[in-house]
């Protein structure tokens, strides 16, 4: 409440309350996803940026994570363009977003939180080169330096040593990459039984475009879990629960 207080600290804010009504819309029921996320600095920050944005909260922590995204990328973008930045001249914030979709995906299906500077580098670089869309001459290091010193997304932990600055980050653009890449059978066949993944498999739920496709994920879910059931006994229990329920 206190970091909720000292944020909306603007003229114009003291004179509308603005830090109470936000204060007050994380206390109702209907807002329970958006206040479990006030847990640290970094996510209470992103739910401040956004309320700031919109005066209001999604009630659904899929669409915090892609509102806050977004509202941290245009804004930062559009203050670098200002002063003719070349690189967010060029890189636009569609292109960046899809390029962290893309680091994140690769790093958390490897099973790595950190991962070393010349590999981020390389694979920024073949992005920006098999991207047709991507302006290929851009210093890559530049742009990497700029996403960590502007953006705070990415984040040195040691020297040459990356990591998205929050774990929130990654598995939310991990989720957004299966999406924009149709790449749900791959999640669901060498997934599913991972605990790691979960919180992944409920963003890319709330990621998916309609009911149908939501439909579509959980029936692929229903066909892997029944390839698990080759034991007699396993069939015999799954009968009886299923029989009892």
């Amino acid at each position: 409440e206190r970091f909720i207080k000292n944020w909306f600290r603007k003229p114009r804010d003291l004179e509308t309350d603005t830090a109470t009504h936000c204060w007050e819309l994380l206390q109702s029921k209907d807002y329970q996803a958006a206040k479990e996320l006030a847990q640290t600095p970094l996510l209470l920050t992103l739910l401040c940026v956004v309320y700031d944005e919109y005066q209001d909260l999604p009630k659904k922590r899929h669409a915090l994570y892609g509102e806050a995204l977004d509202v941290m990328l245009r804004k930062w973008a559009s203050e670098k363009r200002i002063q003719r930045d070349p690189i967010y001249q060029e890189l636009s914030t569609e292109l960046e977003l899809y390029l962290l979709s893309e680091i994140a995906y690769t790093s958390f299906t490897e099973d790595q939180l950190f991962f070393s500077k010349p590999i981020l580098i390389e694979q920024m670089r073949e992005f920006l080169v098999e991207n047709l869309n991507a302006p290929g001459h851009l210093d890559v290091e530049k742009v990497l330096k700029e996403i960590e010193i502007q953006q705070g997304i990415l984040v040195e932990r040691a020297r040459d040593t990356y990591s998205f600055s929050h774990l929130t980050f990654q598995e939310y653009l991990t989720a957004k990459c299966i999406v924009d890449n149709q790449k749900i059978d791959t999640l669901v066949r060498s997934h599913i039984t991972d605990e790691r993944w979960r919180e992944v498999f409920l963003l890319v739920a709330g990621l998916l475009p309609g009911k149908q496709d939501a439909d579509t994920l959980l029936l692929a879910m229903e066909r892997q879990t029944q390839t698990y059931l080759t034991n007699e006994k396993l069939k015999a229990v799954i009968g009886w629960a299923t029989k009892v329920a």
